[in-house]
């Protein structure tokens, strides 16, 4: 274009990401955003710097190490390349520290002229002694580690052994103990057994039986072999219970066009939600993980997930409340299924001091109710409401928070004072609300804490966490950066064009790649249509309760999902 502007672009590098920045010639913010290291990647990196403007030059902070390969390409893309110190402590004490303001940084300081040092080529003969000196003084170091731990293994060793190698030089040392290693008397390694083979709607299902010695670690990581021998699409493990593994084989990516199974899992409080990259369902189970969080950016599945989430909840002696800071966009289409509703941040926080007290109200129940008797088995001593009686038992509660973020954010005292009130109230919702029966859901688009006092109190609480395509790697430390640092780099990975596809894990480290079938608002609406006589009446709820006019007397027509595609 005739038109063009001239911009900077600035570099935070990393080793599964590099977070880019760009500045115009006056120093103003543009743009930033983040790509994965590969080539792939980096070309993806050089269009978004130019569809800026004119790329005077880039600052790369790390050219020697993180981003040495992305100095050479952009230079062999005939761009300037200048190579950018990491600010010190007292600037980012100054100014805060994260990748974005990282990248911006280094731009600055290329337009500044505080960064003018030149990247070393890292390339040709030079590079490649440089290679061989590295390789050559990490062997000589382990070989003296290696010698000194067998002199040493010698000096305890047993008389007999210690007589006949003590005062050997080193090569006859090392020739000796070659010679001393196990024959072939030994007894040959022997596969697992099988113990069942089943063939699914999606591929195999295997049951391993492991033999003494053999863990299931060896079977994690032969998945890959496993994998070309079978000419499968994909290879997944799990230890099932000590000594036994399941190994499932999908033939195919069941993730591009999701079909759930028409029987799943009817057991209470969990709901087929969406469909695992192994081929197996994923359940949002509420009893065996009570509160969640979801995150996602614009657009990239997050209310098709919520969506599948209240349709699976539609059907089942469940009180469902929302918390839709959206104006209600999102939860208020669906409210003749929900028993309280709220649409801004006034009314919800006084719904959750509502729930506050109706936990209290069950915590008094559940207190008269547990005969701590001599003569009561202490199976039947009750501790939460699925240990009462069905005819005393309390009915459960899913809260479903969507745009979490609006609840934290203000901007006078007054509204500080109310934000207090809702963090405080989740809390003590996350804290105690198990045994009560009151289950928290969690979605926004960002959720650390930069959302101030609290937040990181009741994300530790949410211990299942789903992301879906994130904008930036903060994004998705939110989610699983206490859990599993593998499951961060998948998220940072999930492309723009395949919505619906997130990462689901636990506390327990555990993660696994799922996508939830395409379910369109009008097909949620339809099923909670159907399902609106269901909807309970809680009284200390009732002030919140969503004004509807009388429902139309004929059924509302019931809509299958349909499939994802990309």
């Amino acid at each position: 274009m005739a038109d063009q502007i001239a911009v900077v672009g600035g570099v935070d590098t990393h080793t599964d990401f590099h977070q880019a920045a760009v500045i115009d010639s006056i120093g103003r913010h543009l743009a930033t955003a983040a790509f994965p290291t590969t080539p792939d990647g980096y070309q993806r990196l050089l269009e978004w710097l130019r569809s800026h403007g004119e790329v005077l030059a880039v600052g790369v902070e790390g050219t020697g190490a993180y981003g040495s390969e992305l100095a050479r390409f952009l230079r062999a893309n005939e761009l300037t390349v200048v190579d950018v110190d990491r600010p010190d402590r007292k600037a980012r004490r100054a100014n805060g520290k994260s990748d974005p303001v990282d990248a911006y940084a280094a731009a600055t300081a290329v337009l500044s002229g505080r960064a003018t040092g030149r990247p070393k080529t890292r390339d040709g003969i030079v590079e490649a002694i440089r290679s061989l000196r590295v390789v050559r003084r990490s062997a000589i170091k382990s070989r003296t580690q290696t010698i000194n731990q067998i002199r040493t293994l010698i000096v305890s060793a047993p008389a007999e052994v210690r007589e006949r190698l003590r005062g050997l030089p080193t090569y006859q040392l090392i020739a000796q103990l070659s010679r001393s290693r196990p024959g072939a008397d030994l007894p040959d390694s022997r596969p697992p057994r099988i113990l069942r083979l089943r063939p699914t709607r999606t591929g195999l299902v295997l049951r391993l039986k492991l033999r003494p010695g053999q863990d299931a670690f060896d079977v994690a990581a032969a998945s890959d072999r496993l994998r070309h021998s079978f000419s499968m699409y994909g290879v997944t493990s799990r230890e099932v219970r000590s000594g036994v593994v399941e190994v499932r084989m999908t033939g195919y990516d069941v993730l591009k066009r999701v079909q759930m199974p028409a029987q799943t899992d009817t057991r209470p409080m969990r709901v087929p939600v969406a469909l695992r990259e192994d081929g197996a369902v994923h359940y949002r189970d509420y009893r065996a993980i009570p509160h969640a969080l979801t995150l996602g950016a614009t657009e990239s599945g997050k209310s098709v997930y919520q969506r599948n989430l209240v349709a699976g909840l539609a059907a089942m002696d469940v009180a469902l409340v929302g918390i839709d800071c959206k104006q209600g966009v999102e939860l208020f289409p669906l409210a003749r299924r929900f028993s309280a509703l709220a649409d801004n941040p006034d009314t919800a926080a006084e719904l959750l001091e509502a729930l506050v007290a109706r936990m209290e109200g069950v915590y008094q129940l559940i207190r008269t109710e547990q005969r701590v008797t001599a003569d009561v088995p202490d199976a039947e001593i009750a501790a939460d409401i699925w240990d009462l009686a069905e005819h005393l038992r309390p009915v459960p509660v899913v809260v479903l928070v969507d745009e979490v973020a609006e609840l934290a954010l203000f901007a006078t005292k007054e509204e500080e004072k109310r934000r207090d009130r809702i963090i405080t109230a989740l809390v003590r919702l996350a804290q105690l609300g198990r045994a009560a029966g009151i289950y928290l859901e969690i979605c926004g688009q960002r959720f650390g804490s930069e959302l101030g006092k609290g937040i990181t109190m009741l994300r530790a609480q949410l211990t299942g966490r789903t992301a879906h395509r994130v904008n930036d790697e903060t994004s998705a430390n939110m989610a699983f950066g206490d859990i599993s640092p593998d499951a961060v780099l998948a998220a940072i990975q999930i492309p723009a064009e395949m919505r619906g596809v997130a990462i689901a894990g636990d506390s327990s480290g555990g993660w696994h790649r799922i996508r939830a079938p395409h379910t369109s608002l009008r097909q949620a609406v339809n099923t909670c249509n159907r399902h609106a006589d269901q909807t309970p009446d809680l009284p200390e709820l009732a002030p919140f309760r969503p004004a509807l006019g009388v429902p139309a007397p004929a059924e509302a027509p019931a809509v299958e999902s349909i499939p994802a595609t990309t």
